[in-house]
């Protein structure tokens, strides 16, 4: 409770995604018409971006229509963190210890505090997608039993998988090991994403076409990009287990791979199906990781649950072979939590991209309106994007709308220089400046 509550209206991004979501929903409402897609991935072609599925903003709607306040439904994922861990905490196939070692990991990883205190649909993706995995884990043999339950538990599955496709190994590893009505899963995964035909077919097949370009376009950097498994065992070591140690880059990837590649092969060897099958979403990680490049955080926040999860069954077994070996797991987890909790609540402070204060530059914007004007012109640098935080706090709080051509312009400077000369300066705190043309 506390490294997820703590000071979340201060830390708890509102800006660029967040704001555009919550605007998609508020127009959604306004229009009385349900949304058939979802964000845009970062996948592209000359058509353009392709899409995520809509069932992010399903989601999202019930809270939404509850307040809009994005505070309120930044809770939600923090809250949902827990609800995953509770559903895992009931799975049998894992012994007490190997959930209390998992427990201290996720708990106390600052890349885990920081991937469940903002709304974000790869956020969403990976949580819920957790309680799919505790789900199967517990009734997999109910789940397979009969062809309707296969297909209701591929639409629920299809229907989270469309939240974020960085989800790809899980469901790939799901679905291997569903024996019985396989194919009925599989058949659930597809219906769920009818939103998508019905957009397709009204716009002329442009998802498909898009779809075939972005397959097109990756084939084709595919040929021509090297790509090295140094920066993924790099940043496994950065993010997953100790952030901000001065090692050589050299020596991170070598420790990055050692915490990889160990509990890997004790997966594989184990004979429990839970081991099994986990050591199947590891590869697959790895081979999605090398084909489709990608090497930031936000896709290694994708797998990091499963790394900690396959990480405690390895400790447990490594804690069981003698009181010294229990010993140095003891200390490995003392200094784990130690080194993670310290390092991220040493440097959170107020930022200003939190809902807090994206709150305060909204209300600073809406008192210097001119009365019964409800429109105005907002510029944000360095990233115009930014501005989709505070658009939609003006719209929702002061039923203020964005307008290019009014009269009424502000800019939001997120850095120290602003080619702003002449204009009247409402708010300026560290690098932040608020101007009035």
């Amino acid at each position: 409770m506390v490294t997820r509550f703590a000071h979340l209206d201060k830390t708890a991004f509102f800006i660029n995604d967040q704001g555009r979501d919550l605007l998609v929903l508020n127009t959604s409402l306004e229009t009385r018409k349900i949304p058939l897609i979802g964000p845009s991935t970062s996948f592209n072609s000359r058509l353009g971006s392709f899409y995520f599925g809509p069932s992010y903003y399903y989601f999202l709607l019930p809270f939404f229509l509850i307040s809009k306040d994005p505070l309120f439904i930044t809770v939600v994922f923090p809250i949902l963190f827990m609800v995953g861990l509770m559903f895992l905490l009931g799975v049998k196939d894992l012994i007490d210890r190997e959930k209390a070692i998992f427990l201290i990991l996720v708990v106390f990883s600052g890349f885990s505090i920081y991937y469940s205190r903002f709304i974000w649909n790869l956020n969403l993706g990976y949580l819920l997608s957790f309680i799919i995995f505790s789900v199967f884990l517990r009734y997999r043999s109910r789940i397979g039993k009969t062809k309707k339950t296969a297909l209701l538990f591929g639409i629920l599955s299809g229907l989270v998988f469309q939240v974020h496709y960085g989800m790809l190994f899980l469901y790939t590893g799901i679905i291997w090991f569903l024996q019985k009505n396989r194919r009925w899963m599989v058949a659930g995964i597809l219906l769920s994403f009818a939103p998508f035909l019905a957009f397709d077919i009204r716009h002329t097949f442009i998802l498909s076409r898009t779809f075939g370009g972005v397959i097109g376009t990756f084939l084709r950097n595919s040929k021509s990009e090297m790509f090295s498994f140094t920066p993924i065992f790099t940043k496994i070591f950065e993010f997953y287990l100790f952030p901000n140690t001065p090692f050589p880059t050299s020596i991170k990837a070598l420790l990055g791979f050692i915490a990889y590649t160990i509990p890997l092969v004790v997966l594989f060897k184990s004979k429990r199906f839970i081991g099994r099958l986990l050591s199947l979403i590891y590869i697959f990680f790895l081979i999605t990781f090398f084909i489709f490049k990608r090497d930031f955080d936000y896709y290694l926040a994708c797998f990091f649950l499963y790394f900690y999860l396959g990480s405690a069954i390895s400790l447990n077994s490594f804690a069981l072979k003698s009181r010294y070996a229990l010993f140095l797991t003891t200390f490995f987890l003392m200094i784990f939590s130690y080194v993670n909790a310290s390092s991220y609540f040493s440097t959170l402070k107020t930022s200003p991209y939190s809902i807090s204060k994206q709150k305060e530059f909204a209300r600073i914007i809406a008192q210097n309106q001119p009365t019964g004007n409800k429109a105005l012109d907002l510029s944000v640098f360095p990233h115009l994007d930014d501005r989709r935080g505070i658009e939609y706090l003006l719209l929702d709080t002061y039923d203020i709308r964005l307008d290019p051509n009014d009269r009424d312009k502000y800019i939001v400077c997120f850095q120290k220089d602003c080619a702003a000369k002449g204009c009247k300066i409402l708010y300026k705190e560290q690098d932040v400046r608020i101007f009035k043309l």
